[in-house]
């Protein structure tokens, strides 16, 4: 639930269907399925029902705000797999196995500006959620890449809300 929902709705279906096939090889699989709330501390309530009260032995993760789970489930030595998409969790914690390898958003690439100079971009703005570390530090990186190719930055807000569909002020700003 919450502003991120839209983006890991399907998740639990795939799961589900994942769970079926598995079956059919003659795997028993039981799975629970926990919410965060699209919030850090719903996060980790979620992990800590997992583990306190449901006994899991591992985690499925695809959430924009699973960081806010990541130490507590390090700390109870649980795998994590799923989707590094929200912080360098995915990168520091050995507990944690992601399914599209990881990235280091802390750090600056140099293919956003190269691409953006080489189809002749001169002005650049970037925007990321604020409640999402990776979100805010992919932003800006793309604008460090391109200021580093010469590129202008004219806008940047890293604290977009998650799930706001309101991208006229931002429009209006970048214009």
């Amino acid at each position: 639930t919450g502003a991120g929902s839209n983006t890991t709705a399907s998740f639990p279906v795939g799961v589900k269907a994942g769970i079926g096939v598995a079956a059919k090889e003659g795997y028993h699989i039981k799975y629970v399925v926990a919410d965060t709330g699209t919030s850090p501390t719903g996060a980790l309530t979620g992990a800590q029902k997992l583990v306190e009260q449901d006994h899991v032995f591992a985690v499925l993760l695809t959430s924009v705000v699973g960081f806010g789970a990541a130490p507590y489930l390090a700390s109870q030595g649980i795998p994590v797999i799923g989707c590094a998409c929200d912080s360098t969790e995915w990168i520091t914690d050995r507990n944690m196995f992601s399914v599209i390898g990881t990235q280091d958003y802390t750090k600056v690439q140099t293919t956003y500006g190269l691409f953006l100079k080489a189809h002749g971009a001169t002005n650049m703005g970037t925007v990321g959620y604020g409640i999402e570390p990776a979100s805010e530090d992919a932003a800006k990186d793309a604008a460090l890449s391109a200021e580093h190719e010469g590129i202008k930055v004219g806008y940047i807000n890293t604290n977009f809300p998650l799930g706001s569909t309101n991208v006229a002020p931002i429009a209006l700003a970048m214009k």
